[in-house]
């Protein structure tokens, strides 16, 4: 009896172990090829110097925006913000600006690199583009939009 079960137990393991298993997973971060999606960074900044993003409210609506977890403030129509973010680079070193309103909202990116400046124009979004609800800086400078 032990015999059979020890000689299943062998066959069931090594059936698992040569049996390939398909996993489906987001591209490696690390490699340049680009596949278009939202998960490609927008721009990239320098982790070595203090990180400004200034948000442009072009939306016509009042915006709340807070760099977690500090508690939110209120960004008027027509009227900018610069939040200054300093990240370092280990994997749990990240910055995430949340900024929303009453409607859905689309950021376009712009980076200036003589001062590490990222300018976030937030507008409102019609129908045929994907919502944005926060600007996400990774620990190697890659700016998202999430």
């Amino acid at each position: 009896m032990k015999l059979k079960t020890l000689t299943a137990a062998v066959l069931l393991a090594s059936i698992s172990l040569v049996s390939a298993t398909t996993v489906m997973s987001q591209p490696n971060r690390n490699t340049n090829s680009r596949a278009p999606g939202f998960w490609q960074p927008k721009v990239q900044v320098d982790l070595n110097r203090p990180i400004a993003v200034i948000l442009l409210n072009e939306s016509g609506l009042p915006i709340s925006y807070s760099l977690s977890p500090n508690p939110d403030r209120v960004l008027a129509p027509g009227s900018t913000a610069q939040v200054n973010v300093r990240i370092g680079n280990q994997a749990r070193d990240i910055a995430s600006i949340n900024a929303y309103a009453a409607k859905e909202l689309v950021y376009d990116y712009n980076v200036n690199s003589t001062n590490n400046a990222v300018m976030v124009r937030i507008r409102q979004s019609d129908s045929t583009f994907r919502a944005d609800k926060a600007v996400y800086i990774d620990e190697q400078g890659r700016v998202y939009s999430f």
